[in-house]
C-alpha cells in the first residue's frame, strides 16, 4: 500500500484516461474526480491515525462542495477502480496487486458516500442551490475577492455561511 502513496497515482493514470477516453472532456474530468475519490481513500486507509483520515476526509469534503459537478455514482467509481488495478498489475506484474491495494470498490464507495454524504444511482445534476453557490464564488475568485468579499454581499448570515461552504 506504501506504494501506492508514494506513487502520485492520479498523475500517473491521468495519461492513460485521456488516451482511454479521447477527446471527451467531460469523462476525463469524472474519471479524474474518481482518481481523486481513491487518491484520498488510499491516504487515509494508510494512515491508520485517525486526524489524518479526518482532515483527508474534510478536503474532500470542501472540493465538492466547492464544484459544480453532478455526485459520482458507483458504476463510475467502479470502472476507475477496475482500470488502476488492471494498471497496476502492469505496472508491477511480479506483485501481487492484491497484497498492495488491500481495498473494495464497496470500502471505496463507503469512503465516498461517509465523506461526500450523497451518492447517486445513476448522473444527476446538482441542485440550483449549489450551482449558484459554486458561480457567486468562482466570480468573486475571479475578482480577487474571496473570501472576503462573501461579507461585502450583505445577505443574511445564513446564506453567507452557506457561501462559505459552512455547511
Amino acid at each position: 500500500m506504501d506504494i501506492l502513496v508514494s506513487m502520485n497515482i492520479p498523475v500517473c493514470v491521468f495519461r492513460l484516461i485521456q488516451a482511454i477516453v479521447g477527446q471527451d472532456r467531460i469523462r476525463e474530468r469524472r474519471h479524474m474526480l474518481c482518481l481523486q475519490v481513491l487518491h484520498f481513500c488510499i491516504v487515509t486507509k494508510v494512515s491508520h491515525n485517525s486526524i489524518n483520515t479526518q482532515e483527508a476526509q474534510e478536503t474532500l469534503r470542501m472540493i465538492w462542495k466547492s464544484i459544480p459537478d453532478a455526485f459520482l455514482c458507483l458504476e463510475e467509481l467502479d470502472v476507475v477502480f477496475t482500470f488502476l488495478k488492471r494498471f497496476l498489475q502492469v505496472l508491477f506484474p511480479e506483485r501481487n496487486i492484491e497484497s498492495i491495494f488491500h481495498l473494495s470498490i464497496e470500502q471505496v464507495s463507503k469512503f465516498y458516500l461517509e465523506t461526500v454524504y450523497k451518492m447517486e444511482s445513476h448522473l444527476e445534476p446538482r441542485s440550483l442551490q449549489h450551482l449558484c453557490r459554486v458561480q457567486i464564488r468562482e466570480r468573486l475568485s475571479h475578482n480577487s475577492q474571496l473570501p472576503k468579499g462573501l461579507k461585502q454581499l450583505m445577505v443574511p448570515s445564513k446564506i453567507e455561511s452557506y457561501l462559505q461552504l459552512e455547511f
